[in-house]
């Protein structure tokens, strides 16, 4: 008893001497003061309760690459719903007492590294150097690029270039003193790749006879004290500097020279991977233009009205046309927080319109001035040999979207490429009166989109646009392009909400399903599992049963459409039984009658008749010709044929998407004329899109909702709509009212596509461990199905676009790519285009990888970004992450907030695999034995919402010996350095970041550019807007946008590092980055500066830093 009162009263004092020092050290983190050492020094003797994984704290680890406590914040989402999709792998607090608990966990590894520090012989040169610097009000006194009395020339240039994946420089710095200086001190000035920089040598003397001095192996840091020997006053030094990789990558370092007097002479030397931008990169003849959107009240549109359009589709554009006023959007149904019966459609309606606008007005942004090749037939991609002719005096026109900003990158581009069926054009010629109306009133010509590929857009130009401007084919033309929004699928979604009676449908009530207790039919087919089975049972349970929607939920690969299959079978045996099938695309509609139901019709019930429905648009030859067999085809089988009722009722089985269901719609089909209406790939559409088929039901309809949500969303472009839901799936809701063991909600957990381990990883991380890896898929012999390749690369965003890659990475994912072929197993079948793919959520790298893998000569090897994949499979999946701490910015605490609120925002598809855990979830579950990531693991730890998720991948490839570039020490050692060490607050990589939401100040910023600086740096600071710099001798302004307070900043990141550009990377000329945050140091502002001068024209004296309102009037006015 007496030793347990002991041990307890010891932990009694700790706890009480832990939360007094701890106020005060968080105190200190707060205001950027030094840490006390009291907080570890005063812990008890008889125990150490302050390790890093202590008892004492309670709750989750917190979230990897936080530099500063107020970078913490809670989980929105979480607080208000008691549920995070993330879980245990959020990056948001789950609580108030947990957000409190990683901030004191974050000083207490401050002050842990400081005492670690002091105990290795105290604070490291660079440190104790980089503090001076700081706090120095003449920082260009502290260090400098070049020192009086002392010449340095350099071996080599200090800008290399590596050819291969295996990296070998040296450089041999030749210093010359006069008079002659004493050698103090050599070392880096950061500490990131320390372990590919080392000082290799030191030797001084005459500049005939020069004698080595003692030196370590593998060198960071060298002093004359620590050497051991007494030095004398040298004429001549000769310092070898060395740096050794195997990895593709962009490395860099700053060499401190210390001669015993300030400054610090530096020299920076940079090692980087080769790129192809030369000849990848594309002259931007396109720019944006800032013209108003043309109307009918500025211009005389001339419309070019398609043919294709049906009198229902017409129709449609004229009944739902947005409201004008906008108080008839924004009712009381809309700004309710809860869906229900009552406000079911009004809700719908308005949030339909509201998301119109929105896409609108993204589309706005991309008016551009194109360069038009007319011609007068093209041949169609994908269709060898089939050629598309004009008549009747049209022309096609085709321009080049690689010439152009408009990618899938972003949410907008993909707007722009998926979503816009015309244009409005108007030349660019000066000639008088070509493109003039005869009033006021200046013509612009509407033009069709017949076609587009990853290269190019063509348009169809009507005979008027023809003869008015004089076209003729095989010449050019210069035009301003405005996209035009293709309307019909949002007042589609109108339709279907109209033709929808019963709400009942969509909002069951559940509280029967407590009770409910099916049992499954026994002439099931026996190779479906236990879980398909219950979902088969109730599909096909009688009439009698009132179902609510069955709910049929599993990832890729887990037999849901088999599951189908096999009910749709099983019904067939019962005359009563009428189908429609509903899938997303006309794609996956094809491939499940021609895989499943052909073969039901052909050979297990020949009378049974099966209808496919396209649009009569449709080109007949692109569909197969087993599936033309239960089409609809004109007499000379050249077009497609929309159905009658009669058509209808003479089949059992109709297989349509949800958008054609709208045909059904209109053919007087009675209510509940099917008796089951089965949608699969439910998760890819918007609500409002699915229930198109379900106008066709009433409440003794079998409904089945069949997809996985968990994948990716369908995209919405309003953030008012998303908050309200507009993106959530029917079935994503539904799964959330019922009960998790209802009979009409079945999860299905066997996975029968990819290896043991993908699934094990992909059900731990996203499907809470429900997953059972129920296939034979053989692992490669030297590589585990989890693996990852570093590449310490930088990514780049194009200037012309919002693409970004990165050369590292695409180096080597070709050389993986050759190397995997070169090993291909016998065991995985043959090497054709469905075995290797690529996937990037950025275009410029897709393109970069294909050229590379061009050049290496690589077939088989399938290119693509993310969102094209979600139907594919792959025997290998390499992928590119692309994103680093060089452009990623971290949002502000508020933003970060609402941001917690949306599971997927459009930002986070960005952001790409740094934070859509949905986007990764796609990628692990379309691999069958391999998937293999090629990244910056420190910068996917530390970045995003998906960080935690990362370093679990991480991890498991270190386990299995499938971590390969780095070690996981050193990934850990580069996470702890970037959070605490001093050191980490220079990055010398960081290029200008200037987000896109500040760009529009460019022009304001032009005109302080010809206005010569008054004083030497003028830095002007408000809280409402960005920060600008004006250099002196006519540099470029920059602009920047104030961020939360932070002690130690990253301009890559925006977040938490310094930038130190004292070399000039290509096209990041005379561009200074610096936040904000530092200005009050105005050594800070002082040294980025100096580092911008010329050689030789260093002022000796402090620069002024004004913050004046008169400033800031000054740069509004531009004078």
């Amino acid at each position: 008893m007496a030793e347990r009162r002991t041990t307890e009263s010891c932990d009694q004092a700790c706890e009480q001497v832990w939360r007094q020092e701890y106020k005060l050290a968080l105190y200190n983190c707060k205001e950027g003061l030094p840490l006390t050492r009291s907080y570890t020094e005063n812990k008890c003797d008889d125990c150490n309760c302050l390790s890093e994984n202590d008892c004492r704290w309670k709750f989750r680890p917190p979230p990897r690459g936080v530099v500063g406590i107020d970078e913490y914040s809670l989980c929105c989402r979480y607080l208000e719903y008691g549920a995070c999709h993330f879980e245990d792998l959020c990056v948001f607090a789950h609580s108030d007492p947990e957000l409190v608990e990683w901030r004191e966990r974050h000083a207490y590894r401050q002050l842990q590294y400081q005492q670690q520090r002091e105990q290795q012989q105290g604070t490291s040169y660079s440190e104790k150097l980089i503090e001076k610097w700081l706090n120095n009000p003449s920082a260009d006194r502290v260090v400098s690029r070049v020192l009086e009395g002392v010449r340095v020339e350099s071996s080599r240039e200090l800008n290399q270039v590596s050819d291969g994946r295996t990296y070998s420089f040296a450089w041999i710095f030749s210093f010359t003193c006069n008079p002659p200086r004493l050698l103090h001190q050599v070392a880096f000035l950061s500490n990131s790749y320390t372990h590919c920089f080392h000082i290799a040598s030191i030797a001084a003397g005459d500049s005939d006879s020069l004698h080595p001095y003692s030196i370590l192996p593998h060198c960071q840091e060298w002093s004359r004290d620590s050497s051991g020997q007494n030095r004398i006053e040298e004429h001549s030094y000769q310092i070898a500097i060395k740096f050794y990789s195997q990895v593709f990558g962009n490395f860099q370092q700053t060499i401190l020279f210390d001669f015993g007097s300030e400054p610090v002479l530096m020299q920076t030397v940079t090692v980087s991977a080769p790129s192809d931008k030369e000849a990848l990169s594309h002259h931007q003849q396109q720019s944006l233009t800032t013209s108003q959107r043309w109307e009918a009240t500025c211009k005389q549109i001339v419309e070019f009205r398609p043919q294709e359009l049906s009198d229902l589709d017409l129709n449609l554009l004229v009944t739902y046309q947005i409201p004008a006023a906008a108080d008839q959007l924004f009712t009381r149904s809309v700004l309710d927080k809860v869906l229900n019966r009552h406000n079911y459609h009004s809700r719908f309606h308005d949030l339909l319109y509201i998301e119109e606008n929105a896409q609108n007005k993204d589309i706005s942004k991309f008016n551009i001035k194109a360069n038009l090749h007319i011609m007068t037939s093209y041949a169609v991609p994908g269709n060898l040999g089939a050629a598309r002719h004009v008549q009747n005096g049209q022309l096609f026109a085709c321009f080049l979207l690689s010439d152009t900003v408009i990618t899938k990158d972003t949410a907008a581009g993909r707007l722009v490429m998926e979503k816009v069926t015309s244009v409005l054009l108007m030349p660019l010629s000066k000639k008088r009166g070509l493109g003039l109306s005869q009033g006021n009133k200046e013509k612009v010509y509407e033009a069709l989109v017949e076609d587009r590929t990853r290269e190019c857009m063509l348009l169809r130009l009507s005979k008027e646009c023809c003869e008015d401007l004089k076209l003729r084919p095989e010449r050019d033309i210069e035009v301003e392009l405005q996209f035009q929004l293709n309307r019909l699928p949002l007042c589609e979604m109108h339709l279907a909400l109209d033709n929808l009676k019963d709400c009942s449908l969509v909002s069951p009530d559940i509280s029967s399903l407590l009770s409910l207790n099916l049992e499954w039919e026994e002439l099931l087919d026996p190779r479906l599992n236990c879980r398909q089975r219950e979902a088969a049972g109730a599909i096909t349970a009688p009439a009698t049963f009132l179902l609510p929607p069955i709910l049929l939920m599993g990832p890729c690969g887990t037999g849901k459409t088999f599951t189908l299959a096999q009910a749709i079978k099983h019904l067939m045996k019962k005359s009563d039984k009428r189908i429609l099938f509903c899938t997303h695309s006309d794609t996956a509609a094809d491939s499940f009658l021609k895989d499943y139901l052909s073969p039901i019709v052909e050979h297990d019930a020949s009378d049974i008749r099966l209808l496919r429905i396209y649009h009569k648009n449709k080109s007949v030859k692109s569909v197969q010709p087993t599936v033309q067999r239960y089409c609809l085809l004109a007499r000379n089988q050249s077009s497609f044929v929309l159905p009658r009722k009669e058509d209808v009722l003479k089949c059992r089985i109709v297989v349509t998407t949800v958008s054609s269901a709208k045909y059904l719609c209109q053919a007087d089909l009675q209510h509940g004329y099917f008796t089951h209406i089965l949608l699969d790939d439910a998760s890819q559409a918007v609500e409002c899109e699915t229930i198109m088929a379900l106008g066709l039901a009433d409440r003794t309809t079998r409904i089945v909702l069949a997809g996985d949500p968990m994948q990716l969303n369908p995209v919405v472009y309003s953030e008012f709509a998303r908050e309200r839901n507009l993106h959530i799936s029917l079935i994503e809701r539904l799964s959330q009212l019922y009960p998790a063991d209802s009979c009409c909600h079945v999860s299905l957990s066997e996975q029968y596509r990819s290896h043991e381990a993908i699934i094990s990883l992909a059900s731990e991380l996203f499907y809470r461990g429900s997953l059972i890896a129920s296939s034979k898929h053989p692992a490669h012999k030297d590589f585990f199905p989890l693996t990852f390749f570093v590449a310490w690369g930088a990514d780049v965003q194009d200037r012309s676009s919002c693409s970004y890659y990165n050369c590292a990475e695409v180096l080597e994912v070709a050389e993986q790519v050759e190397e995997l072929q070169k090993k291909w197993p016998v065991a995985w079948g043959k090497l054709d285009e469905n075995s290797i793919g690529m996937v990037t959520p950025y275009a410029n790298q897709a393109m970069r990888i294909r050229a590379e893998l061009q050049k290496k000569k690589l077939t088989d090897v399938t290119v693509e970004q993310i969102l094209n994949i979600q139907d594919t499979q792959f025997r290998v999946l390499f992928v590119s992450t692309v994103r680093t701490r060089h452009t990623y910015k971290e949002p502000q605490n508020s933003a970060r907030r609402k941001e917690a609120q949306q599971e997927e925002s459009t930002e986070d598809l960005e952001y790409g695999f740094l934070s859509s855990y949905r986007m990764l979830n796609t990628v692990l579950t379309r691999a069958q034995s391999l998937v293999a990531v090629v990244g910056d693991p420190v910068a996917l730890c530390s970045m995003g919402k998906c960080r935690k998720i990362w370093e679990r991948f991480i991890f498991l490839c270190h386990e299995h010996g499938s971590l390969h570039g780095a070690t996981l020490s050193e990934i850990r050692t580069q996470l702890d350095n970037l959070e605490l060490s001093r050191s980490c607050m220079l990055n010398p990589l960081a290029p200008e970041f200037i987000p896109r939401a500040i760009q529009n100040f460019a022009a304001s910023a032009s005109r302080l550019q010809a206005s010569p600086a008054k004083v030497c740096a003028q830095v002007i600071v408000s809280s409402f807007c960005p920060v600008l710099f004006v250099l002196p001798g006519g540099h470029h302004p920059v602009l920047w946008k104030s961020l939360s307070p932070v002690q130690r900043i990253d301009l890559q990141a925006g977040s938490s590092f310094f930038c130190v550009p004292s070399v000039t990377w290509s096209g990041y000329q005379n561009r200074l980055a610096l936040d904000p945050r530092l200005v009050a140091r105005q050594a800070t502002v002082a040294y980025n500066l100096s580092l911008l001068q010329p050689h030789g024209r260093l002022s000796p004296g402090p620069y002024s830093v004004d913050t004046s309102s008169q400033d800031l009037e000054h740069s509004k006015s531009g004078g």
